[in-house]
Parts: C-alpha cells; structure tokens; sequence
C-alpha cells in the first residue's frame, strides 16, 4: 500500500516537473519570438 502511494507521489513529481518546464520553455520560447518579430 505504502508502495502506492509513493509511486503516486513520484508520479505526480514528475508530471509537476513535466508541466512547469514546458511552461517555463514557452515562455523563452515566445521571447526569443518576440525578439525575432522585432527584428
């Protein structure tokens, strides 16, 4: 049981990590755009 639920908690880490650096490569993403329309 307790083997679950720290599975779960990894899981979870992961998808956390997973979500927070596509976020923060989009938003370096839509600055380097910006950057190029400036241009």
């Amino acid at each position: 049981m307790s083997a679950g639920i720290y599975l779960f908690n990894l899981l979870a880490l992961l998808m956390f990590d997973f979500i927070v650096i596509c976020f923060e490569w989009d938003k370096v993403a839509m600055k380097e755009a910006a950057d190029f329309s400036l241009r």
